[in-house]
């Protein structure tokens, strides 16, 4: 008996028993998966890319503590405002206003201009009642100036943004 012909019993003996078909494949015996099979891996794929888009987000969402921080520390005002809203409740010293996303990094590179980060440090990071992230630091300058730094980030439909930046001087 040659191996084709016992493959091709075998697969009707399983056929029989279990609704599979086995196909000879480089000297391998593999299973045509039932319609049944096909349904449920699919249902599990489906699964699985959620469960991967959501670890995504989630590993997103904890590290722009950590960007924004290194923008921050780096006097990047570019990088920071890729985080803005389209509007940034914007506090310098004793100066608050609301800004445009534009017109706020500019302000803020004009603030870094003037006053050079040597260090950032972020003291505490949490989530409000409301579930707006926010997070508290401490900026020391090249010319020895010490502000504390609050961020508010709040969740939208194209993600986390800046909704409110601080500088208070110490």
């Amino acid at each position: 008996m040659k191996f084709t012909d016992t493959v091709s019993t075998l697969g009707v003996i399983l056929k029989e028993q279990v609704a599979v078909k086995l196909y000879p494949l480089f000297g391998l015996i593999i299973a045509k998966p039932t319609e049944n099979q096909k349904n449920q891996m699919k249902k599990a794929h489906k699964i699985l890319m959620v469960l991967l888009l959501a670890a995504g987000s989630l590993f997103a969402s904890v590290d722009i503590y950590s960007e924004i921080s290194d923008a921050i520390r780096s006097g990047d005002a570019r990088a920071v405002a890729k985080y803005f809203s389209s509007t940034v409740d914007l506090t310098i010293l004793r100066q608050e206003e609301v800004y445009s996303k534009a017109q706020a990094e500019q302000v803020l590179r004009d603030f870094f201009s003037k006053n050079t980060p040597r260090s950032f440090a972020l003291i505490h990071k949490g989530v409000s009642k409301e579930g707006a992230k926010y997070a508290i630091g401490n900026l020391v300058t090249t010319q020895g100036a010490e502000y504390r730094t609050y961020f508010f980030v709040k969740q939208t439909a194209a993600g986390e943004v800046i909704q409110e930046l601080r500088f208070e001087k110490q």
